[in-house]
């Protein structure tokens, strides 16, 4: 068991001997630095008249670095408590960070670690970040030995200085300014390099306004506390600021994430349209194709009668008229989506425009039991400035829908002008199937169908929306029709 103890023993002298190894030349610029400090710090406090080992005492009990000039003048000045409790928290506040910052580095080396916070210097601070052990050494020996060298290169050279200021003649002239050169030196040092001179303005404003207020024997507390105070409504301001400006860029970036789930759905939406369209638009051009191709076969091919014969080329025209409905559908639809230029206006009679095209759908007509009506029509009744070309197109595509979805009963166009909201009203009723409440919005997207099986390629709804919308009009489906289908077009005059 001895043997095991002595084993344990030997292991750990040997990992504290190789981190101090490794932690020794880490430290080299600071001994330089320390050295002369150190030897000045000495001297100053030599001069002072305080004993020798006074020098060595602060920077083993202190080991503040600035602060020990500080207090070796306090410790001369009449005793307040407050003022130097004050004085202290103004030139060392900087360590309480740097203790927070290495709270996490220094977890799980026991006692060492609270020798190692108390010891932070801002030497010591910068190496124990940035330097790295060699491998198989002790990181915890490692940066303890870096902070204890620091310091005893700090405590050395400090009394040193106060022997050697006893021992050998020192003009101590001038030392007494030491402190005040010092400081300005790190603030113009620190002017140079920052951009924004908030609180070191701060810093020159207050003291020169205490010192007007409370004279030159008193104003270095009240200075202190205005300074502390400034400071900290400056930080509460900035970190209002940043809170808000932080709240703004989340609403941004939650925005932004909405916008791309939204434009997400819609790309995956519209890829599920373009198929459905693709597929609906070969069925639609194969069927009129595979109409013409036969009929005609049959009139080269057979010997009919005379009324055979006619009722193929009926056929074959019919055929012929849908598939050039469905292309130049296709074609208007392509110039009023690559184009924002407002459609021309023209006076146009849309009473007289309603009553030919229903005529002319009723010539059409292959169904008896369906009765066209027309309600308001006529020449000279409704004449407002929009496009004749474009409401054309809007009409035949609401009454070709009418006819195809009107088994029996009527399909009926009705025309007023309002002079008093100077609008103009297009009605389209019928008695067919009629459209479900949920859908009577959805059925102006595109390549949306109510009856998939009848034919169609589901953009004339959406083409007729187009049309009106750039004609600065409306166009819905009344919700309260119930006998069919009726769809109203307001338009501006």
């Amino acid at each position: 068991m001895e043997h095991v103890t002595e084993q344990q023993l030997t292991r750990r002298q040997s990992t504290v001997w190789r981190a101090l190894r490794a932690a020794a030349p880490q430290t080299i610029p600071v001994l330089a630095g320390y050295f002369v400090l150190g030897m000045g710090y000495g001297i100053y406090v030599q001069s002072l008249g305080l004993p020798v080992w006074m020098p060595m005492l602060m920077g083993t009990v202190v080991y503040g670095g600035s602060l020990e000039f500080v207090l070796a003048s306090l410790l001369l000045s009449a005793f307040s408590p407050l003022s130097a409790f004050l004085m202290a928290l103004m030139i060392q506040a900087r360590h309480l960070f740097y203790g927070l910052a290495m709270l996490e580095r220094y977890k799980g080396y026991g006692l060492r670690s609270f020798y190692m916070i108390f010891a932070m210097s801002d030497e010591t601070f910068s190496i124990t970040c940035s330097a790295t052990p060699p491998e198989g050494v002790d990181k915890g020996w490692f940066m303890f030995f870096i902070t204890l060298l620091d310091q005893l290169y700090w405590v050395g050279s400090a009394g040193l200085g106060a022997a050697l200021g006893t021992v050998l003649p020192f003009s101590t002239e001038g030392v007494d300014f030491v402190m005040t050169a010092m400081f300005t030196v790190i603030f113009l040092n620190q002017w140079e390099k920052d951009q924004q001179h908030g609180s070191a303005l701060i810093g020159l404003a207050v003291p020169l306004v205490c010192l007007m207020v409370f004279g030159s024997g008193s104003f270095l507390l009240p200075s202190m506390g205005g300074i502390l105070v400034l400071l900290l409504v400056g930080w509460s301001v900035y970190q209002y600021v940043m809170v808000r400006q932080l709240k703004q860029i989340r609403r941004q970036l939650t925005d932004a994430n909405e916008e791309i789930t939204r434009q997400s759905r819609r790309a995956m939406e519209s890829e599920k349209m373009k198929t459905a369209f693709i597929n609906s638009m070969c069925h639609e051009i194969r069927t009129p194709l595979n109409a013409i191709n036969g009929f005609s076969d049959l009139l080269l091919e057979g010997d009919h009668d005379h009324d055979t014969r006619r009722e193929f080329r009926e056929q074959i025209w019919a055929s012929t008229t849908a598939l050039t409905t469905l292309l130049e559908n296709m074609l208007e639809l392509s110039r009023l989506v690559s184009s924002e230029e407002p459609l021309p206006l023209a006076e146009t009679d849309l009473g007289l425009l309603c009553a030919e095209r229903l005529q002319i759908q009723r010539e059409l007509s292959q169904n008896p039991s369906v009765e066209y009506v027309l309600k308001g029509g006529g020449r000279g009744t409704c004449v407002i400035p929009t496009n004749e070309t474009y409401m054309t197109r809007v009409i035949d595509n609401l009454l070709q829908n009418a006819a195809k979805f009107t088994a029996a009963g009527s399909v009926t166009v009705c025309c007023d002008k309002d002079d008093s909201t100077r609008k103009h009203r297009i009605r389209v009723t019928d008695t067919g199937i009629g459209i479900a409440p949920d859908k009577q919005e959805w059925v102006f997207d595109r390549f949306t169908k109510v009856d998939s099986f009848k034919p169609g390629s589901g953009i004339g709804l959406y083409l007729c929306r187009l049309i009106v919308t750039r004609l600065g009009g409306a166009i819905r489906v009344c919700p309260d029709y119930r006998a069919g289908c009726c769809i109203e077009i307001t338009l501006p005059y």
